[in-house]
This record gives structure tokens, C-alpha cells and sequence, in this order.
């Protein structure tokens, strides 16, 4: 069982979750702190994930939690980044 992230968690953007080689239905809960934002599940595992990351939640951790049939489970933590919206240009107006 494996459980990865094809993009790290930023502020205000989409992040990828992949859950491959579990057992039957695969149920994927989501979690920002301590807080659940989403809870689906997969029944045909590898399973693809995009979960939408609220402005203003940089800094927060990200959690998700994918448990099979057989009642195996895995858990991804990570760190949400700052979004670079807005972010300075490297173009000089000169």
C-alpha cells in the first residue's frame, strides 16, 4: 500500500494524492489541522485524489488517510506551503 503526492499542498491551488495498491474500496479522509474537508471513496484502486486547498490555510497541515477493505490504512502529512500569487515579477520595467 502506498500512499504519495504528485504535488505539494499550497495555499489557494490543487494538490494530488495517489493511493495505489490497496484492497478493494479505498476511503480517502481529508483533514486541514484537525478539521475533515472531504471524505470519498475509490472502489478501483490506484486512486487519484485532487484536493482544493483553502486561501489562508498556509502553514496548516495537511492530512489524508486512505483505509482499505482489509482495514489497512496509511497516512500523508504535510506542511502547506504560501501561495506565490501576487509574488513579484522578474521582468524589470526599466
Amino acid at each position: 500500500m502506498t500512499l504519495n503526492y504528485e504535488d505539494l499542498p499550497v495555499a489557494g491551488h490543487r494538490c494530488r494524492v495517489v493511493a495505489d495498491k490497496f484492497v478493494g474500496t479505498v476511503r480517502l479522509s481529508v483533514f486541514i489541522d484537525d478539521r475533515q474537508i472531504s471524505q470519498k471513496e475509490c472502489p478501483d484502486p490506484p486512486c487519484h485524489e485532487v484536493i482544493e486547498i483553502p486561501l489562508g490555510s498556509e502553514g496548516r497541515d495537511l492530512e489524508v488517510i486512505a483505509e482499505d477493505d482489509t482495514g489497512h490504512h496509511e497516512r500523508l502529512k504535510l506542511r502547506i506551503k504560501r501561495s506565490e500569487i501576487g509574488g513579484t515579477s522578474a521582468v524589470s520595467s526599466a
